[in-house]
């Protein structure tokens, strides 16, 4: 199942991944949002991405990118793969990746 993208104003996002090949992390805040919450930047320089404002470093490429909510409420749904920092980062669409891997994906019932 693919997912729109949040909501930028009232969805927050997370990251899990291993910045640097350290110990997994989950990334929650942002020094680029001015509430201070990692969400989805209101721009993104390719149409094949969602952007982010997300503190990441090297080592997030592959990431999930997934929705949370302030009350800690896992949704769960996981609508991009982190692949560039920068600011905004940015992560491919998930409707992109389950396209390419069509057949290989197995069927959920």
């Amino acid at each position: 199942r693919t997912n729109s993208p949040p909501n930028p104003t009232t969805q927050y996002m997370m990251i899990i991944h291993h910045p640097f090949g350290e110990l997994k992390k989950v990334s929650t805040l942002s020094d680029q949002d001015t509430s201070g919450m990692c969400r989805r930047a209101s721009t993104c320089h390719e149409t094949s991405d969602y952007c982010y404002t997300c503190d990441t470093a090297d080592g997030s490429d592959g990431a999930p990118v997934s929705y949370f909510a302030l009350t800690n409420e896992w949704y769960g749904r996981v609508f991009a793969l982190n692949h560039a920092g920068g600011c905004p980062n940015s992560g491919v669409k998930m409707s992109l990746v389950a396209g390419a891997a069509g057949s290989n994906l197995p069927s959920c019932s």
